[in-house]
């Protein structure tokens, strides 16, 4: 399930394949999502001096939520776009309990296939309520991308919660990268980030 994101990017450097995500272990035990020896998961190993830290959400200006140490094994959920980290935009979600573990694909090195691109294949309409900012990742710290007005309409993918049990929410947009939640009219229907 590989979707071009070649407007995501804009300017930038980077570009390449891809959709925003975030996860919470929340599936049942019916839920073929609730092992993490899903088939459809990757395998990743930590390749990082001093070990990697996770984020909450897909960007290095988000709440660190975990550390794992170098030559850890990790199960991955699925991966997305956030922060660029040396040149590498890439982001994936860790299978795990408790609060989002986003990490840098930059300091993870794949074991076998790559995870699938996080969200539906089915993208929402939305409409900004007031005139916001894209961003490459989810947080104002982020590069931002482009201005939009009051009543423009964007296409989402999926959303993020940026802080533990808060509600502050990003919504990751099929061509220009990630919008504040609170721009929007409505996120009813826009799916949380996850495979």
């Amino acid at each position: 399930m590989n979707r071009t994101f070649a407007r995501i990017v804009g300017g930038a450097a980077v570009t390449g394949v891809g959709l925003l995500a975030a996860f919470t272990s929340s599936a049942s035990a019916d839920d073929p999502r609730a092992s993490a020896d899903d088939p459809r998961w990757a395998t990743g190993v930590v390749d990082a001096e001093g070990g990697l830290i996770a984020h909450i959400a897909p960007s290095v200006h988000a709440q660190d939520t975990y550390g794992f140490p170098d030559g850890e094994q990790m199960t991955l959920n699925c991966m997305t776009k956030g922060t660029s980290v040396e040149g590498d935009s890439e982001w994936y979600l860790v299978a795990a309990e408790g609060e989002a573990k986003w990490v840098s694909a930059r300091y993870v090195n794949i074991v076998g296939e790559e995870p699938e691109y996080c969200g539906s294949d089915v993208t929402q309409s939305v409409t900004l309520a007031d005139d916001a900012q894209s961003y490459q990742g989810p947080t104002t710290s982020d590069e931002p991308r482009r201005a939009f007005p009051a009543g423009s309409g964007q296409e989402a993918v999926c959303h993020v919660t940026t802080a533990p049990g808060a509600n502050e929410k990003w919504v990751a947009t099929l061509e220009d990268g990630w919008i504040p939640a609170s721009a929007l009219t409505s996120i009813d229907g826009v799916p949380y980030c996850q495979q």
